[in-house]
């Protein structure tokens, strides 16, 4: 039969076991904090149709705000065009839903990469200092192609299933 030996750990070995799981488990706790602030406070509600986007932003300060607006296509070529706008914003406009007028979204009509960036911050001695920041981005693809008619004269001609034929009272 055999004897089962149990050693004792002495406090001092458990308090050094505990305090090892204590620091090599705060590199992990770094980077959760990390990534909240990474987090944005600012919401950004897109309205494709009427081409305006909503900036709500909930949090307090007592800075005088600056809204920093970059609006960014890129079309497939890799030839970008960018508008970039800056306004004094209140935060109580922002609580409420500060509204701006795009100026690239309506006229995008070709395949490429549209980005929106809203930067919130204040200036400190000629300096923008960010205080928050949000980014939208969408990919525009126009899978119809080119689209042809055939006409005779004024009329312009039906096809059916690619078949193009003249009525019967022409």
């Amino acid at each position: 039969m055999k004897k089962t030996i149990k050693k004792k750990m002495s406090k001092i070995t458990k308090i050094f076991l505990v305090l090892s799981l204590i620091f090599s488990n705060l590199s992990c706790l770094s980077t959760v904090f990390a990534y909240e602030i990474e987090n944005s406070n600012i919401t950004l509600e897109i309205d494709k149709e009427n081409e305006k986007i909503n900036i709500t932003y909930q949090e307090e300060t007592d800075a005088n705000l600056k809204l920093k607006i970059q609006e960014k296509y890129s079309y497939l070529s890799g030839e970008p065009e960018i508008v970039n706008s800056e306004s004094d914003v209140t935060l109580e406009e922002l609580n409420a839903g500060y509204s701006y007028n795009l100026q690239l979204l309506g006229g995008i009509v070709f395949d490429g990469t549209y980005e929106i960036e809203v930067l919130l911050g204040y200036y400190e001695d000629d300096e923008f200092n960010e205080i928050d920041g949000n980014r939208y981005t969408e990919e525009f693809t126009f899978q119809k192609g080119l689209k042809y008619s055939v006409f005779t004269g004024d009329l312009e001609l039906e096809s059916t299933d690619g078949v193009y034929s003249l009525p019967e009272n022409v």
